[in-house]
């Protein structure tokens, strides 16, 4: 049971303030600026920007009896059924506070605990209201920097816990959620039904690969947008050499092997490189409902790079099926796993063995929601 697993993504500020190096000519002024730079690492605030929280419900607090809750509602239109009073745990704001029921059930012996959480009120935007365990989307009016935490705004349910709550005991829905539900909470995994469409159909018929699976695929690479173009600049600098092009920015953090900056991998950036390779950039970079690498979609189709790309553009849609149908008739190792539900396999074979961890559970996931 861990109410601490991370929900909000830290970011570095992409507008935050540098020094160009080519202006510091003194190495004295030199020193002292990596030295600061240094010790910045340890003050730098990474949630400073963010707005909109995702936090995890702990408890729904009788509304009528909470003065707090009676003086959060507007002026007019003021119903109180119509709104929602929860506490929320934000595990990279609240990892100090104690942890609720994890010594007794009793909710009384609890109550402390709860009230250290800050109450989030706002209005229900469905018929359901959240449960304990579920992930929400809260934000503050003031803070959280400087410690303030006030007038917290409950904004909607992210993800549902996934469980059936015990409205006679909140203690024991949350040990439910929280035991149950640690890794969907951790990877923040959809819930949502994903629908089969003809173009699924098709694609398994002439592969051999599950119908569901075909569609959890385009549901995880591209949220089923077959126009989709993503640039890999780690694949174009290792290969910049060979083609006598220039390398590209490229940020890549510890333990990938690729980057997560959406400027160095977005269409621009691919555009950016089509105008100085071609071959280069359309090899680079994975396209549409399924996201082949264009190298594979050149050797499935058998056209250049050029008039692969002006193709896709005229009707991805088409271009999207006929390449991930070449890639899986390529690989009749890669079928018989989609066929046995082998996620671990398939995923090794189709994104890479590095990807595993990442992709496996979330095709999975997928595929259970296909229907």
């Amino acid at each position: 049971m861990s109410y601490n697993i991370p929900l909000n993504e830290k970011r570095r500020s992409a507008f935050r303030q540098r020094i160009d190096r080519q202006s510091i000519g003194d190495s004295e002024m030199k020193h002292q600026y990596i030295k600061e730079g240094a010790l910045d690492a340890f003050q730098e605030n990474y949630l400073a920007d963010t707005k909109i929280f995702k936090g995890i419900v702990l408890i729904n607090e009788v509304k009528r009896a909470s003065g707090n809750f009676l003086s959060r509602l507007p002026f007019m239109n003021n119903d109180a059924e119509s709104y929602v009073a929860v506490r929320v745990r934000i595990p990279e704001i609240h990892a100090h506070i104690p942890e609720p029921c994890s010594k007794s059930g009793d909710i009384r012996e609890n109550r402390a605990v709860f009230e250290m959480h800050p109450l989030f009120v706002g209005k229900m935007n469905s018929d359901n209201a959240p449960a304990p365990g579920d992930i929400v989307e809260v934000s503050f009016n003031k803070g959280p920097n400087g410690g303030i935490q006030s007038d917290g705004i409950y904004h909607g349910i992210f993800q549902p816990g996934g469980y059936t709550p015990n409205n006679s005991d909140t203690c024991a829905s949350l040990v439910q959620a929280f035991e149950n539900q640690d890794e969907v909470a951790a990877l923040n995994l959809p819930t949502t039904p994903i629908a089969i469409t003809p173009e699924h159909q098709e694609i398994a018929n002439a592969t051999g690969v599950p119908v569901k699976v075909v569609a959890a695929f385009a549901a995880v690479e591209s949220n089923g947008d077959p126009s989709a173009v993503r640039f890999e600049c780690n694949k174009w600098n290792d290969n910049a050499a060979e083609f006598s092009v220039a390398t590209v920015p490229c940020t890549i953090a510890a333990g990938v092997t690729f980057s997560r900056t959406e400027a160095e991998t977005n269409l621009a950036a691919f555009y950016r490189a089509y105008s100085g390779s071609k071959q280069l950039a359309v090899e680079s970079s994975s396209f549409g409902s399924y996201q082949v690498m264009g190298y594979i979609a050149l050797d499935a189709t058998g056209l250049g790079a050029e008039e692969f790309w002006n193709l896709f553009q005229a009707d991805p849609a088409e271009m999207s099926k006929r390449i991930v149908i070449g890639w899986f008739n390529a690989r009749p190792d890669a079928v018989r796993a989609a066929q046995q539900l082998d996620w671990r396999t398939l995923t090794s074979k189709y994104n890479g063995p590095g990807q595993v961890d990442y992709y496996a559970p979330r095709l999975e996931n997928a595929y259970n929601r296909a229907a």
